[in-house]
Formats: C-alpha cells, sequence, structure tokens
C-alpha cells in the first residue's frame, strides 16, 4: 500500500489532453485525418450528495482518462488510463483502477489517496467506514476508511458486505464474519475441508452460502447449504440426505447463478436441487427426429428433458422443513417479490408452435399451504407481459388487449384497462404474431397504484381499476412518455427466479423521459402532490439520466447534431441546467453539421418521417450523390450525434461520409406482415423521392446501404427497383424459403419463428404461401438486379448464416450482375476485430466512391 498526497495545483488542471481550443475555424478537409482525437464519454455518475460527477473519457486507441469534477465549483481530478470509478455512500470516497490494475481509495476532501496492487475484487460498505480489498494472491485487506488501520486475511475466497455493515468472508476452509461494530473480531462461523463459495445475505437478518461436499465423477456436484442468523447467531445447515424428499437428489449451483436466493422479510432459502447421478452421454449411432415431439430435435435434447434440468425448492431453516416447487409437470418457477407464493408452468404446453416463446398454463402456489391452482390457461410469454408488484400482493399481465390484475389474496381478476379512453396495445407493431400492449411500467411502491401506456401517454391505475388517471398530456402534442425505467428496477431482482419489477415512489418523484413529434427529447419530474414538471426539453437529445435521492440533483448526457455529447448537471433548485463538461471542442474544425426532419408518405398513405444529414460545407448550387441507410424506423437519430471513426462494426459511419461531400438519408419503414421486402421499397422509395423534390441530391449518385435485417431489404429493393446506382449487403438473408427450414445452431431451433411472429414478418409458412415467399426472396428475384452490390460477412455469423450471403452472390455470378463479396474470416454477424473495421469501412467508402463519384 502506498499513501500520497496530490499537489492541488496537478489536480486542478483543465485537461489539456482532451479540450482543443474551441475558436478554431479551419475545416480539416482529409476525411481521416485526426479521428484519432476524437473521444467518447462513459460511466458517467452523480454522488450521493450530488456535489460531485464522474464520467471516462474514451479514445479508440485505449489512452481512457478518468474525470472527477465538482458539479458547480471549479475543482477536478484527472485520472488517466484508469476506469470503474465509483462515490461512496457518504460521498466522501471515490474508488478506481487503473490500467495496471491497481485499486486507488481517493478522499475528495482532503486530496490523498491510498493504492492496492493486484486487486480482483473490492468493495466499501454501504455506511462508508471499511473497505474490504481482495488481491491476487488471496489475500483480503480490511481498512478503516477513517483511521486507515489495516487487517490481512490469508486464503480469501469470497467476501461480501450486508447493509449495515456487517462482513461474511468465505477461506479455503472456514467462513468468518467481521461485526460492523466490530471490523477487526473475527467470529467463527463454519468450518469445511472441501471449501465455501456463494454467499449471499438476507438484508441485515442473515447469509447463507454453499458449503462444497467430496466431488464424485458419476455425480452432479452436490452442496450443503449453510445459513446464519445474525439475530440469534444460530447457524442452521441442510443437505439432501436430510429429507426424503431429496433423496436420490443433489443440492447443486445452476451455471452463471448463485444458487441460492433469500426471502428478504422471512428466513426462508430458495435452493436448486437435481438428480443426484449425471446423465450417462452415450454415444448416439443414430438421431431420430420425429415430426410430431414438443420441439425440434436439437431443443428437443438440450430443452425438452426435464428430468435432468435443475428445479427449485425451498427451505425454512427454523422450521427445518422443505418443499420442491419444481416438478416434471410445471419445472419452471418463478417466485412472487415478498410474499408466499410461486408461479410455475410448462414451456412445453403448446408446442410445437411458431414464437419464439410459445404461451404456457400458468399455475399460482401458496407456500404455506402448497396449494396449486391454475390461474391463467394459455398466457402469452413474451417479455413484459407478466410481472408482479413490489410487495407480491398483485400480479398483472396482458390479455385480450387489456391490462389485468390478480389480487392473489382476493383471488380476483380485474381488467383495469377496459374503460379507458384509448387503446393500450401496441397497434403499431408491425412484426408478425400477436400484438401486445403499448408497455406496464411497474407499481408504486405503497402497491395502490400501476403504471401502464397508451399510445402516447401513462396511466396511473388502482389494483381494483376503479382510479384511472392520465399523469401526462402527450396526446394533444403527440409526445411520447414513458417512465425512466431503469432508474427504477428493483435493485434486489435476483435472477430469473423472481419478476424483474420497478418500483416508483409516488412522493419523491418519477423521473420520464419524452419525445416529441418533431423527434425532441426531455425529461419530466412527476409527483402525486406536484404533477408534472419540465426538467429539460429542447431541440436536442438527453438520455442516460442519474439522480441522487428523492431526484435532488441530476446528471444527463445532451447531444444534438450540431455539437457533441456533454455532460449535464441540475439540482431541483436550480432553474437552468449547467452544462459540466463538453466533449470533442475541436469538432468546429470538422464543420458544422446540419441534418433536417423530413415528412413523406409511402403509396397507402401513411405519413412517415426521415433524417436527411448534409455534406459538410453544403453548396446549394451544387448537386451532391448520397447515400441511403436502412433499418427499419431511424428518425429518432435526428439529433444523435456521430464521432468519425474507421472502427465501424458494420463498416459505416454517417460522419465519415458527411465530412466527405455525401448527403445520407435514415428513412422510417412500415410493414405489411407478409410483404417485408415490398413494404421496405415502397418506403424507401418514397423518401428518395420526397428528397429529390429537394433538387439538391443528384439522381444519378445515390447509393443504399443496410446490415442485417436492413441487409436483407437492401437485397430485396434492388430486385425491384433501379434508383441506387450502387449498393452494400452486410450480413442479410436472401433465400427466405432457405433460412425458413434451416437450424440455428446457436438457438437449437430453425428460423420459421422469425417469420411467423417476429421480425422477418412474412406470418406464415412457405409451403403455405409460396407466392409470398417468392415475392419478398431476393434470390428468386436476382434476375432483376441492375445495381452493383457489395456483400460482407463474416465466415462464423451463425445469427444470419453467412451461406445466405455466398447464395446471393452466387446467384448474381450466374446472371453476371456486378458484385464482390468480402468474407471475413473467424468473425461473426458483426465484424468485431479493428483491423477488419477498418478494412470494411475502406471497402465499403470505395465501392460507393467508384459508382457515385467517380
Amino acid at each position: 500500500m502506498k499513501k500520497t498526497t496530490l499537489d492541488r495545483k496537478i489536480i486542478l488542471i483543465i485537461f489539456l489532453g482532451c479540450q482543443l481550443a474551441f475558436g478554431q475555424s479551419t475545416i480539416i478537409n482529409s476525411t481521416e485525418k485526426g479521428y484519432e482525437r476524437w473521444h467518447t464519454l462513459e460511466e458517467e455518475n452523480v454522488a450521493p450528495n450530488g456535489k460531485w460527477i464522474t464520467f471516462v473519457v474514451r479514445y479508440e486507441n485505449g489512452n481512457d482518462t478518468l474525470v472527477v469534477k465538482e458539479s458547480k465549483g471549479k475543482k477536478q481530478f484527472v485520472f488517466p488510463n484508469s476506469v470503474n470509478g465509483q462515490f461512496s455512500s457518504d460521498s466522501k470516497w471515490f474508488t478506481f483502477l487503473n490500467s495496471t490494475n491497481q485499486l486507488l481509495v481517493f478522499n475528495l476532501e482532503k486530496c490523498t489517496k491510498e493504492a492496492f496492487k493486484e486487486v480482483k475484487k473490492y468493495q466499501i460498505d454501504q455506511l462508508a467506514k471499511n473497505i474490504a480489498i481482495r488481491t491476487n494472491n488471496d489475500t483480503l485487506m480490511i481498512m478503516q476508511l477513517k483511521t486507515k488501520k489495516l487487517l490481512h486475511i490469508p486464503k480469501v475466497k469470497e467476501f461480501e458486505f450486508s447493509p449495515k455493515g456487517d462482513l461474511v468472508v468465505l477461506k479455503e476452509t472456514s467462513v468468518v464474519l467481521f461485526a460492523a461494530d466490530n471490523p477487526f473480531l473475527e467470529i467463527p462461523v463454519a468450518t469445511n475441508i472441501y471449501g465455501f463459495k456463494n454467499v449471499v445475505w438476507n438484508q441485515n437478518k442473515g447469509f447463507a452460502f454453499l458449503e462444497n461436499l467430496e466431488v464424485i465423477a458419476s455425480t452432479n456436484q452436490n452442496h450443503k447449504i449453510g445459513y446464519y442468523d445474525l439475530a440469534t447467531k444460530k447457524y442452521y445447515t441442510i443437505q439432501a440426505n436430510d429429507f426424503p424428499e431429496l433423496k436420490g437428489k443433489s443440492i447443486v449451483k445452476p451455471f452463471g447463478q448463485k444458487g441460492i436466493v433469500l426471502e428478504l422479510h422471512e428466513d426462508k432459502v430458495f435452493f436448486y436441487f437435481n438428480n443426484r447421478e449425471k446423465a450417462k452421454k452415450e454415444e448416439l449411432k443414430m438421431e431420430v427426429w420425429e415430426y410430431d415431439s414438443p420441439l425440434e430435435y436439437p431443443s428437443q435434447i438440450t430443452e425438452g428433458d426435464f428430468e435432468k434440468k435443475d428445479k427449485l425448492a425451498v427451505w425454512w431453516p427454523q422450521k427445518n422443513k422443505i418443499s420442491l416447487l419444481g416438478s416434471k409437470d410445471k419445472p419452471k418457477t418463478v417466485f412472487c417479490p415478498d410474499s408466499n407464493y410461486i408461479i410455475s408452468f410448462n414451456p412445453l404446453d403448446y408446442e410445437p408452435q411458431y414464437e419464439l416463446s410459445g404461451p404456457v398454463d400458468v399455475y399460482l402456489t401458496d407456500l404455506n399451504s402448497n396449494e396449486s391452482t391454475l390461474l391463467l390457461k394459455k398466457q402469452a410469454q413474451k417479455v413484459q407481459t407478466f410481472g408482479a408488484s413490489s410487495q407480491g400482493n398483485y400480479l398483472h399481465y396482458y390479455r385480450d388487449q387489456n391490462w389485468w390484475v390478480y389480487d392473489i389474496k382476493k383471488k380476483r381478476h380485474t381488467n383495469i384497462t377496459k374503460k379507458l379512453p384509448y387503446p393500450v396495445e401496441n397497434f403499431k407493431n408491425d412484426e408478425a404474431g400477436p400484438k401486445y400492449g403499448f408497455g406496464c411500467a411497474g407499481w408504486s411502491s405503497d402497491n395502490k397504484h400501476i403504471f401502464i401506456y397508451d399510445e402516447y401517454d401513462i396511466w396511473k391505475i388502482s389494483p381494483d381499476g376503479k382510479e384511472k388517471v392520465r399523469i401526462t398530456n402527450g396526446r394533444d402534442s403527440s409526445t411520447v412518455f414513458r417512465i425512466e425505467e431503469d432508474l427504477y428496477v428493483n435493485k434486489c431482482y435476483r435472477g430469473s427466479v423472481e419478476f424483474l419489477t420497478y418500483t416508483f415512489d409516488k412522493k419523491e418523484g418519477i423521473i420520464i423521459v419524452a419525445l416529441d413529434k418533431n423527434k425532441n427529447w426531455g425529461y419530466y419530474r412527476w409527483t402525486e402532490k406536484e404533477g408534472i414538471n419540465k426538467i429539460i426539453h429542447n431541440n436536442s437529445k438527453s438520455s442516460r439520466i442519474k439522480t441522487t435521492a428523492k431526484s435532488q440533483e441530476m446528471i444527463w448526457i445532451e447531444e444534438d447534431v450540431t455539437t457533441p455529447p456533454r455532460v449535464v448537471f441540475k439540482s431541483k433548485k436550480d432553474i437552468k441546467s449547467k452544462v459540466v463538461y463538453q466533449s470533442n471542442k475541436h469538432y468546429t474544425e470538422f464543420g458544422l453539421r446540419k441534418a433536417a426532419l423530413i415528412q413523406y408518405k409511402n403509396s397507402k398513405g401513411v405519413s412517415l418521417n426521415g433524417v436527411l444529414y448534409y455534406p459538410i460545407g453544403y453548396d446549394e448550387t451544387k448537386k451532391y450523390p448520397m447515400i441511403t441507410f436502412i433499418y427499419e424506423k431511424l428518425s429518432q437519430r435526428l439529433h444523435q450525434y456521430e464521432n468519425p471513426t474507421l472502427y465501424n462494426p458494420g463498416g459505416f459511419n454517417i460522419a465519415n461520409y458527411m465530412q466527405d461531400g455525401y448527403f445520407v438519408l435514415f428513412p422510417d419503414i412500415v410493414y405489411e406482415v407478409g410483404n417485408p421486402g415490398l413494404s421496405a421499397k415502397d418506403c424507401v422509395e418514397s423518401a428518395v423521392n420526397e428528397v429529390l423534390k429537394m433538387n439538391r441530391v443528384d439522381k444519378n449518385r445515390i447509393g443504399i446501404y443496410g446490415h442485417s435485417f436492413g441487409g436483407y431489404q437492401v437485397a430485396s429493393i434492388i430486385t425491384q427497383t433501379d434508383i441506387f446506382k450502387a449498393a452494400v449487403m452486410g450480413s442479410g438473408i436472401t433465400d427466405l424459403n432457405n433460412l425458413y427450414v434451416q437450424m440455428n445452431w446457436s438457438w437449437s431451433r430453425t428460423q420459421a419463428w422469425r417469420f411467423e411472429s417476429q421480425q422477418m414478418r412474412m406470418g406464415s409458412n412457405p409451403f403455405e404461401n409460396s407466392e409470398g415467399y417468392k415475392n419478398n426472396s431476393p434470390i428468386a428475384n436476382a434476375a432483376r438486379v441492375n445495381t452493383p452490390v457489395l456483400i460482407y460477412t463474416g465466415k462464423e455469423d451463425y445469427n444470419v448464416d453467412w451461406n445466405q450471403s455466398i447464395y446471393f452472390h452466387m446467384a448474381l455470378r450466374r446472371l453476371k450482375k456486378i458484385n464482390k463479396l468480402l468474407l471475413f474470416p473467424k468473425e461473426g454477424h458483426t465484424i468485431n476485430t479493428q483491423e477488419n473495421q477498418v478494412v470494411l469501412t475502406h471497402e465499403i467508402k470505395k465501392w460507393f466512391d467508384f459508382y457515385l463519384k467517380e
């Protein structure tokens, strides 16, 4: 450990390495010169007291810089080659890691720091009294932040603080506790020669962990569970042999999970079990693929045999009682937060079917009585169509074009949206398959209200449906209001075993994000007492908001097409917000940018938006080439600022082309189910024609680019129109019939669900709709292609099979159509190697330049 006092003059430097003169007016003409000077903003946060903010300035060359600034004063601390900055709960301490994996604990008041080498993990307790640091040699250091007193503990595998500062430590063969009021007194809890793992706290009541048992090659790794009650200082254990229900079973840790979950308000431990004996792997001489199996053969093998899957159980330590929750007929289990109820179902109930996840019969079980009842029959599994209140007394679900609430105690289902004046079903969703709601944000912390979305607004509704209040007024101005849900996710969410809940305090206030019809973003704050009040809503994009308690202080990232992202601060008392940091102040050297929102209609009269980016230095007396970039709806990106760069996973960067004399068009596309390719052509061609009316673009120099689903659309569009003089198609689908029946080995299933109920939007199969598949399949219409097309993909793309790109190349080659195929070995659906990104960016630019400029 090294102690250093920093020179205040050095600390308060003005970050010269990253900031260049604002006033320079010389425009850089070379499209690549100076790209290395651009940086992005990441990891921004605000201290709990609102006095400090932090962010990382990230460069493509890896020379990242961590910055800490006063939100209102002039103090600034700069830490080169450092990341992962975190404030303590009292805002006095700031911790971070540098490039040598050294932890620094910085005192923001005294400007001193403590340094620790080779750190694996560290944690400051929530009371900001102690910090625990585990090094690469498994030594744990506990340091009192105020006195700097240190304790070294060797051979430590894990540690975890409780909310009030108690520390549990798992050593190689023992578990010990350090109480918050005496952090250097070791209290023994358990010993085991095979070791321990995966400690979890039950708030401040107690903690549990897994005890390893002897490893036997032919069995699933078995464990004991230990639970220590802080109030009684009693230690409880359980192992499979203690209960006849677990005879022949092992207590296991599922991959990627802790393996144990504690109920927050009751001494109750959830754990997983499986068969004791491992399933024998026999060498198959033949695979039998049945036509009527619930799942397609690969999925049936990996997902369909529930006998071999981990299942959930619950243990009451003080009662020495267990209950097995997962069963063969209802193997999937989710427990309701803070309650004695679980939801269970069988995901194969209605298989085979052709959604990503099919409907299921949902059962509700009372853990006290073990009574199980059928709650919902054939209920959708789609994400966020089913959930629970934070106190676990209500369930909510979407069904029959409405939101419903189930009162668990009263055993009553209530349709809470049937009398709303506006629909809650998302009729704007143009994907194939069933339609669902615009969304349910979550519940109030007192469980008296649920928050539901319609097309524009947020509704506060009581569980019995009698009280319905619209808390926003977006419909009048065509502004979409949504709760900034990431600020309110249940911090105690413990993985897939519990509903992911969002809880809002109506008194403290709810942060709401808004997007108006002109694609301007804003933030608002709503409280039950004051209603809704604007925080910011400008001709710009605001995102990534962070707040202190009760939203007294907040920061967000603000940007627009003319100005790079900036960190903005505002306290509740401030009338105006303050720009704390402006990134890339040298941006004026690259010329001023311009973008415009355009309106157009497709052939069916649907009104749509698009974004037209102008070339830097635009001269209205000239006509310019244009690239049309496509992927569903993109007009919401009007105010998004893009740094010029050669490191592009898709090989295309708007800023690069604006800087080099191109217009770039981002059109919105809407779809008719059954005609995704024809719909794309209709909308895109309509947008291009609208731009041509402006007399700014040369109609003979228009290109088109798309990747993934956008790549499919490019391939389809150039079979239908010749308005594009050059095209680039990345990782796209070209043969719909082939891909429909093709096995995606990453998912262990065919791609049929993509066509029948998702993005490919066919809504049918090729055997019953052969004409529709033919009309929308680029391969079937390849003879009509007259546009030179550059095709690229990675040779390890298993999301969209890379052979789809080869099919299109071979078809066009046979037809003597101009095309080129770029295949990248060891790359997937996107190009992730920086060297290859540069190559692809150059190849695409050369392709467009050759056909649109030369």
